[in-house]
C-alpha cells in the first residue's frame, strides 16, 4: 500500500470559538462525526483537508485527502447543458 497512510493524527488543534483542544487519531476505514448542529464538524473537516491552517496544531497523514464541501457550486453553463438539456424544460 505505497502512498497510503493508515491513519490521520490530529494533535493540539483548537477550533475557533471553542476552548477545546482536539487530539484525534482517525484510522483507515469508516469514520464518522456525530454531534449537534453548530458544533464545528465542518470546520474540523476543513482543517483535516488542509483548507484551513493552524500554526499551533499538527495534522499528519492528510496528504492525499480529497474533500468536497457541503455547499456544492454549479456554474450556470453546467446547469443548462447538463441538467436542463438532459431532463428537458416543461411548461405548464
Amino acid at each position: 500500500m505505497e502512498g497510503k497512510t493508515d491513519s490521520i493524527v490530529i494533535k493540539n488543534l483548537v477550533l475557533p470559538y471553542t476552548n477545546k483542544v482536539i487530539n484525534l487519531n482517525l484510522r483507515r476505514g469508516l469514520n464518522y462525526l456525530k454531534n449537534n448542529n453548530g458544533t464545528r464538524k465542518i470546520l474540523l473537516l476543513d482543517y483535516i483537508a488542509g483548507i484551513r491552517k493552524d500554526v499551533k496544531s499538527n495534522i499528519l497523514g492528510n496528504e492525499s485527502i480529497i474533500y468536497i464541501n457541503q455547499s456544492i457550486f454549479f456554474h450556470t453553463e453546467i446547469i443548462y447543458t447538463k441538467i436542463i438539456k438532459y431532463k428537458g424544460v416543461y411548461r405548464i
